[in-house]
């Protein structure tokens, strides 16, 4: 399923450029459309999908950030805040990935985690 989506986004986007080069310059967009202009689009979808199985299987990835403020207590600097950003939970994310996750996020004892982003890909009853 992820091909297909990766390759109708990629038609609609090479489509919309071709029409709109075409109207507004002179580069020629019909190169878009012969044997080689078809073999990229058939092999960006491959190309994406494994840069999104790499990233998957080295892990979350973190990053640390320290505000400061004049308006921050001394009390609430001592705060450890979490947040986790753009899980996408589907049939597809692999067991060992939120293992991963929440070792890092264990690992980091916060005081408060936040999630935000989009946390499903799906339906949220289908996950349920």
């Amino acid at each position: 399923m992820a091909y297909i989506n990766f390759l109708l986004s990629f038609v609609v986007i090479r489509d919309v450029l071709s029409f709109v080069l075409g109207k507004t310059t002179s580069l020629p967009v019909d190169q878009a459309y012969n044997a080689e202009g078809t073999g990229i689009m058939l092999v960006l979808p491959l190309f994406c999908m494994l840069l999104g199985t790499l990233v998957i299987r080295v892990g979350p990835k973190v990053k640390v950030a320290e505000v400061r403020s004049p308006k921050i207590s001394a009390e609430m600097e001592k705060l450890k805040l979490l947040q986790v950003s753009d899980l996408h939970i589907s049939a597809g994310l692999p067991e060992k990935f939120v293992e991963k996750l929440v070792t890092k996020i264990n690992e980091l004892k916060p005081d408060l985690v936040f999630f935000t982003g989009d946390i499903l890909d799906k339906i949220g009853r289908a996950h349920v």
